[in-house]
C-alpha cells in the first residue's frame, strides 16, 4: 500500500473556526474514552481512475490521521463490532473531475445536519503530490482538530486556502528530512497561492534568521505587514527528538531471545520515552525461525477486501504470521496487491513498479532477498512476496542512507547469516515509531547488541498495516493494525 502509506505529523495545530462549527462530544481530553466517528465511503461518478484513486486515498488518509489522533474510526475500511456506541460524527466526501481538475469535497455531519464542509481543487498531480497530507488537509478546511473532530474549534486558520496550507504541511516534512531548501520553496510557493498567509512569511524568517538575517528579516516584515497578530506555529525540529534506536536497542539487548521450541525464538521489549511531557511506549518483537524445521511461506487473502492478520493466521494455521507486501485499492474496496506474489508456486500477481525495490523468496528449504528488477520468467519461486525498500542490503549492508524522521510503526522479513528467517514489528500504539533509516539499524545490529542480526533484510507494508499474530505453546500475540491487509508471511510446521 505504499500509495496508501501513512506518516503522521508530530506537529499539534490549533484548528480552527473560520468554517461552521461541529457538535460538541466528549473527547479523550475530557476524561472520557474517545467517541466513535465515522468516515463513510468517499463518492466518485467519474470512470477516470486517476478520480477514485484521489477519493480511496483522500478517504484512508483521512482514516489514518484520525486513528492516529486516538480516535475509534468506523469505516467500509474498518469495521468494527456492533457493540461499539454510535459515532458521534461522520466524515462524508465526494470527488469530482473537471477535465484535468479534480475536486474534492467533505462534510462533517452531526445525524442529517451537515454542520461544517471543505473543497479542495487541484490538478491530478496535485493531489498525488499531496497525498500522505491529505487527512491533515481536510480536517484543516473543516477547522476540526485531529484528537477531537466532533468538537467545536476555537482558533483562527492562518491560511485562507486549503492548496496553500498542503504546501506549509509539504514543507514542515521537508524540513524534518534536512531539506531546507525545498522546504522554503514550497513556503514560498504556498504564499504566492494565499498571499494573506503571513505565517508562511513568519516560517521562512524563523528558518533564515541564523544563516541568512538579512532575508530573514525581510520576510519578517513581510509577515507583520499583512498581518501583525498572525498565528505563529512553530515546526518542530525532529533533529531534536530523542533519538529512539539506542534506547529499543539497550532494551532489546536486556531482554534475552526465549527459546519458544527448537529452531523457532522469540524477543519481545519494550522502552518508554517520556520526552516532550509525553509517555511513549515503543515495542519490538522479533521471532527467528530455522527455515530446515519451519515451512516459511506467503498467505495471499481469501476475502476480495481482505483479511485482518489474526484470519490469514487461522487460514493459514500458522504459528507466527506478519502482514506483507503493498497493496491498492479498487472503486469496489477489493485489496489489489502492488507487487509480485507467489503462493505455493502459483503467481497471484506479477512484479510491478510500484511493488518495490525488492523481494523475498523461499525456495524449498532456502530463503533469499533479491532485487525486484532481476525477477524475470525464467525464475521459479515456491514462495514471493514482493516489497520494499531493500533496507539491509545482501553482506548487512545499510540500504537507507540518510534518516527523514518519519517515524511510523514498522515490519519487515529477514535473513542472518545462518539462512535463518527473521520477522520484526516495532510498533506504538500512541506515538511515533522508527524511522525506515533507524529500522534498518535495528535490523542489522547484531542479537547481542539488541538488533535482529539480519544479513539482508525487505521493509514490509508498514504504519497502519504494521500486524502480527503469534501463537506457539504458552505464547499469545496480537498487534491488530488498523486495516485489512492482502497478505501475509508466515510460519508453519512442516
Amino acid at each position: 500500500m505504499n500509495k496508501l502509506r501513512v506518516c503522521l505529523s508530530s506537529i499539534l495545530f490549533a484548528l480552527c473556526a473560520g468554517a461552521a462549527s461541529a457538535p460538541a462530544a466528549r473527547g479523550k481530553d475530557a476524561g472520557g474514552p474517545p467517541p466513535v466517528v465515522a468516515v463513510r465511503r468517499f463518492a466518485c461518478e467519474s470512470t477516470d481512475p486517476d478520480a477514485w484513486w484521489i477519493a480511496i486515498t483522500s478517504q484512508r488518509k483521512l482514516i489514518e490521521w484520525l486513528a492516529g489522533g486516538g480516535m475509534t474510526v468506523a469505516s467500509a475500511l474498518t469495521p468494527l463490532p456492533d457493540s461499539l456506541p454510535e459515532p458521534s460524527c461522520a466524515f462524508h466526501g465526494s470527488v469530482t473531475l473537471d477535465d484535468t481538475i479534480a475536486t474534492l469535497a467533505v462534510e462533517l455531519r452531526s445525524g442529517k445536519n451537515v454542520e461544517c464542509e471543505t473543497r479542495l481543487s487541484a490538478g491530478k498531480t496535485s493531489f498525488r503530490r499531496f497525498r500522505n497530507v491529505l487527512g491533515q488537509i481536510i480536517l484543516y478546511g473543516l477547522g476540526v482538530e485531529q484528537d477531537t473532530p466532533c468538537d467545536k474549534s476555537l482558533a483562527a486558520r492562518p491560511a485562507a486556502s486549503n492548496y496553500a496550507f498542503g504546501l506549509y504541511l509539504l514543507a514542515q516534512r521537508k524540513l524534518a528530512a534536512g531539506k531546507t531548501g525545498d522546504a522554503i520553496a514550497l513556503l514560498e510557493e504556498s504564499f504566492a497561492r494565499d498571499s494573506t498567509f503571513a505565517m508562511a512569511c513568519w516560517t521562512i524568517a524563523e528558518i533564515l534568521k541564523e544563516s541568512k538575517p538579512d532575508t530573514a528579516m525581510q520576510w519578517a516584515a513581510m509577515a507583520r505587514h499583512i498581518n501583525p497578530g498572525h498565528p505563529r506555529w512553530r515546526f518542530r525540529d525532529p533533529q531534536r527528538d530523542r533519538d529512539p534506536l539506542p534506547g529499543l536497542l539497550a532494551a532489546c539487548g536486556n531482554t534475552s531471545f526465549s527459546r519458544v521450541r527448537r529452531g523457532l525464538s522469540c524477543r519481545h521489549a519494550v522502552v518508554t520515552d517520556s520526552a516532550r511531557g509525553r509517555e511513549n511506549r515503543l515495542e519490538a518483537i522479533v521471532w527467528i525461525a530455522d527455515p530446515r524445521r519451519y515451512s516459511i511461506e506467503v498467505c495471499a487473502q481469501t476475502e476480495p477486501s481482505g483479511n485482518r492478520i489474526a484470519g490469514l493466521h487461522k487460514h493459514c494455521n500458522a504459528l507466527v504470521s506478519i502482514n506483507g507486501g503493498f497493496f491498492d485499492v479498487d472503486r469496489e474496496l477489493r485489496l489489489i496487491p502492488s507487487g509480485l506474489v507467489v503462493s505455493g508456486g502459483t503467481t497471484v500477481s506479477p512484479v510491478l513498479p510500484e511493488g518495490g525495490s525488492g523481494v523475498f523468496f523461499m525456495n524449498g528449504t532456502t530463503p533469499g532477498i533479491m532485487w525486484a528488477r532481476d525477477v524475470d520468467s525464467a525464475y521459479h519461486f515456491d514462495y514471493a512476496l514482493q516489497c520494499g525498500p531493500v533496507i539491509v542490503e545482501p553482506g548487512g549492508m545499510p540500504g537507507v542512507y540518510s534518516n527523514n524522521r518519519k517515524r511510523v510503526n514498522r515490519s519487515a522479513v529477514g535473513i542472518t547469516r545462518d539462512s535463518s528467517v527473521v520477522i520484526a514489528i516495532v510498533y506504538s500504539s500512541d506515538g511515533p515509531g522508527l524511522s525506515l533509516y533507524e529500522f534498518a539499524g535495528f535490523l542489522r545490529a547484531p542479537g547481542a547488541q539488541g538488533g535482529c542480526g539480519c544479513d539482508a533484510a525487505l521493509n514490509l507494508d508498514g504504519g497502519s498495516s504494521t500486524q502480527l499474530r503469534a501463537t506457539v505453546k504458552d505464547t499469545d500475540m496480537h498487534v491488530t493494525g488498523l486495516w485489512a491487509v492482502s497478505n501475509a508471511i508466515v510460519i508453519r510446521d512442516r
